[in-house]
């Protein structure tokens, strides 16, 4: 009988532990890297699905203009009569006629050149989404880790206020320092604990937008497998900024555009004579009293360009080829502005790093260090202290900004340069 107890005690600790090691491995976060939020995002993201299911129009679009036209048959039946003095004729007619509309060679192969352009530049499209959701969704998971960072800032500055405020409370009771010294350290103290509260407020409202670009919900207890201070590539300013102006999405898609406005150009002045509709007839006259009769008639027909020569046509495709043409330079001048603009936040953001990280940090917790110890030996105030530990605090959420103004002006650039063919 013990046996048995011993047993099933044995058995249900073992159940216990067992439960216990499921739920730990449940709980355990799933790290993820940014390339592998990348890869989901381009699989589930709405705005890249919306921007296939537009290709797909695209390429219909461009199956369509290449259709023949239908040849056309119509058949008719009818009756002739004639009446005389002394007989009543009749005959049973039967007419058969096919028309095929020929189209100008010209008009088809402009017309269909102009939808290949707009597939090519859909596609283009595509691609410069592709690259944007990728951008994004580096950017955000380097926000999620920004606002980490953030919270363990804030709960060491409030550990370390509660501290400092625990040391002034024991100072005021034993009378050693004036009561006003204690108030001070609770508002201190009580702005620290709002600052850490809205830096896990911060960090929710930054995975959640993480999640929406993705397009999927994330595992429970997800994490980032990255770092603020992951080292950032710098590639050679001069020779990414000439591949800029050819290999840009943005711009693969605007000269696609652009060609296709020309095709459209060509297409309004052949539509001047647009093709000629070729007709075969056949008339049966199968009389009562008389042998049949076939009448066969051969014809064509032409649009003349006399009332309508389609110059408002033409001019309004060379409207639009110029319009294309200057969304093509404005967007060139643009991406530059930005690639400029990014450069120089990436050279910026280094040297803030660089700069806080060597000097301004160990300058700032020497300070501090100095402050408490005056305040222990009654040379200093709590106001010192609190300002010490303060102003290490705000260079410190600096360091903290300028690390994730150096990876986001990194993707930037890698956003910007970026080759347009899928990944």
């Amino acid at each position: 009988m013990q046996a048995f107890k011993n047993g099933c005690t044995s058995l249900i600790a073992s159940f216990f532990i067992t439960s216990l090691s499921s739920s730990a491995i449940a709980q355990s976060p799933e790290l993820l890297r940014p390339e592998t939020l990348v890869s989901l995002a381009l699989e589930h993201n709405p705005d890249l699905s919306l921007s296939r299911a537009d290709l797909i129009g695209a390429k219909a679009a461009q199956g369509l203009a290449a259709v023949l036209p239908n040849p056309r048959i119509e058949i008719g039946l009818g009756r002739e009569s004639a009446r005389a003095a002394l007989q009543d004729p009749s005959s049973t007619l039967q007419n058969l006629s096919l028309s095929q509309f020929i189209e100008n060679p010209a008009l088809r192969s402009a017309r269909v050149s102009s939808f290949a352009a707009q597939s090519e530049a859909q596609a283009a499209r595509l691609d410069a989404t592709r690259v944007q959701v990728g951008g994004l969704v580096r950017r955000a998971a380097y926000e999620v880790l920004l606002r980490q960072a953030e919270i363990v800032a804030a709960d060491d500055a409030r550990a370390l206020l509660e501290s400092t405020r625990s040391r002034v409370k024991l100072r005021v009771e034993s009378g050693d320092a004036a009561r006003y010294e204690l108030i001070k350290a609770d508002a201190e103290l009580i702005g620290a604990q709002q600052r850490s509260q809205v830096a896990r407020l911060a960090l929710e409202q930054s995975r959640i937008r993480l999640q929406q670009i993705v397009g999927i919900d994330l595992p429970p207890a997800w994490s980032i497998q990255a770092s603020l201070e992951d080292p950032v590539q710098v590639p050679n300013r001069e020779s990414v900024r000439a591949q800029l102006l050819k290999r840009h999405p943005d711009l693969m898609a605007l000269r696609a555009e652009l060609q296709a406005a020309s095709e459209r150009v060509q297409e309004a002045r052949a539509s001047r004579w647009p093709g000629v509709d070729v007709q075969l007839s056949q008339l049966r006259d199968r009389g009562l009293d008389r042998p049949s009769r076939y009448e066969t008639l051969v014809g064509a027909s032409i649009s003349v360009p006399i009332l309508d020569p389609r110059s408002a046509a033409i001019d309004l495709a060379q409207s639009q080829v110029q319009r294309a043409r200057l969304a093509l330079r404005a967007r060139e001048q643009s991406l530059l502005r930005e690639f400029d603009s990014a450069w120089a936040t990436l050279e910026i953001a280094a040297l803030r790093v660089k700069s806080l990280n060597e000097g301004a940090v160990r300058e700032a917790e020497a300070a501090l260090r100095v402050a408490e110890a005056a305040y222990r030996f009654g040379e200093r105030g709590i106001l010192d202290v609190i300002d010490a530990q303060r102003v290490l605090r705000l260079i410190r959420a600096d360091l903290l900004n300028a690390r994730f103004e150096q990876q986001a002006a990194s993707i930037a650039i890698q956003v910007l340069t970026s080759d347009s063919r899928p990944q």
